[in-house]
């Protein structure tokens, strides 16, 4: 997050009010020096950086320490922008199958790769079965019972909309991979469309 914020001001320039140019430029490079370190995971340097945070129902409230800052950018305090110390970021809790996730920030959900693999599966299954391959020396090669390959090749039978939303990631948070198998999954691609898809 503090990284994100620091490589927005200094993208826009915004970092500090009333300076030259020179200095802008200065005090930007050296702000994507202290954005890289903070991405390769230094703790210290983030907690050397943070001054208070706030948790509130809806969002953080992250304010930076002026004097701290000011050296890694080689400013003075009175140079920064009042936006740049201090700033708000929303968060929630997603719910995703049976597990909980903080989400920090925007969110923006990416592919459930336990999904993923199990629509491949399913689709390599399927089209075994077409090719006349046993149902029972599928599930023997796997190591699984029979009703296991037949309870998850439905999934080939996703409408297009609802497989492409699972490759990409933007499929309904509420769609996993246990839940597909163990429901029955309606047979109209317009149904299975509104119940799997984000509105």
């Amino acid at each position: 997050m503090v990284a994100d914020h620091l490589e927005t001001h200094a993208s826009r320039m915004t970092l500090c009010k009333d300076l030259n140019l020179s200095r802008i430029e200065t005090a930007n490079a050296r702000a994507r020096n202290l954005v890289a370190e903070l991405r390769n995971r230094n703790p210290t340097g983030l907690r050397d950086l943070l001054s208070d945070i706030h948790l509130d129902t809806k969002e953080i409230r992250i304010c930076l320490d002026p004097e701290k800052l000011c050296q890694s950018l080689g400013t003075d305090p009175g140079d920064l922008d009042p936006a740049v110390i201090c700033f708000q970021v929303p968060w929630q809790i997603k719910r995703r199958g049976v597990e909980r996730k903080i989400i920090v920030g925007d969110y923006k959900a990416g592919p459930d790769l336990i999904l993923i693999k199990l629509l491949d599966q399913a689709h390599d299954w399927v089209e075994q079965l077409q090719n006349g391959v046993p149902l029972k020396t599928i599930a023997d090669k796997k190591g699984v019972t029979p009703a296991y390959i037949r309870t998850r090749s439905k999934l080939t039978f996703l409408a297009p909309k609802v497989q492409e939303a699972i490759l990409d990631g933007t499929v309904n948070p509420e769609v996993t991979a246990n839940r597909l198998v163990r429901m029955n999954i309606p047979p109209d691609w317009k149904t299975q469309e509104s119940l799997f898809l984000q509105a």
